[in-house]
């Protein structure tokens, strides 16, 4: 990809978390207002779902792709971070993005969950009414995605069963 828009000193410092779903960014984001729940969804496809279908609407296939992602997806990164301590993204469907913001000296981290996890997440999805295309495709990315965002490369934060993200950013010192 190439480089998406000037940085600042600010944009680079803000903490980014790349985060599996179903962690709970955007209740952290609600109890804490230093921090931003920023879904890739709205700047990934022309379509918007409306405010209480969110996460229904997440996994739907066909919708159409906007042109200008990623780059406006990392122009709100970059207009946002003076306003916020940590910037959370959802870790499936960006992988793009953690590469582009590591790559170019961002403060980025990844939150996985171990495999011992993921039944737990499944259920999360449920509760949350996620669509079965969203669960299916958790189901078959999970793995993948736990074995290469487990590395050193992307500083992983690993959540333990029963925690939220609330709790690991408690448990690892990062909210002020």
């Amino acid at each position: 990809m190439e480089k998406v828009a000037k940085t600042n000193k600010r944009s680079k410092d803000t903490l980014i978390l790349a985060t599996f779903p179903g962690l709970g960014k955007t209740y952290a984001a609600k109890e804490y207002p230093r921090l931003l729940d920023l879904d890739s969804m709205y700047y990934k496809y022309m379509q918007q779902p409306s405010p209480n279908a969110a996460e229904e609407w997440k996994g739907i296939r066909g919708r159409e792709p906007n042109p200008d992602y990623p780059k406006n997806f990392i122009e709100a990164i970059n207009s946002n971070s003076d306003k916020f301590d940590i910037i959370l993204i959802p870790f499936v469907g960006p992988e793009i993005i953690v590469e582009y913001l590591i790559d170019n000296g961002y403060n980025c981290r990844t939150v996985i969950c171990g495999f011992e996890m993921v039944e737990e997440m499944l259920e999360r999805f449920r509760k949350r009414n996620n669509s079965e295309v969203f669960i299916a495709d958790a189901i078959r990315l999970a793995p993948l995605l736990i074995e290469q965002y487990s590395k050193p490369r992307y500083r992983p934060i690993i959540a333990k069963q029963g925690e939220y993200l609330i709790d690991i950013l408690k448990r690892e010192r990062l909210l002020k």
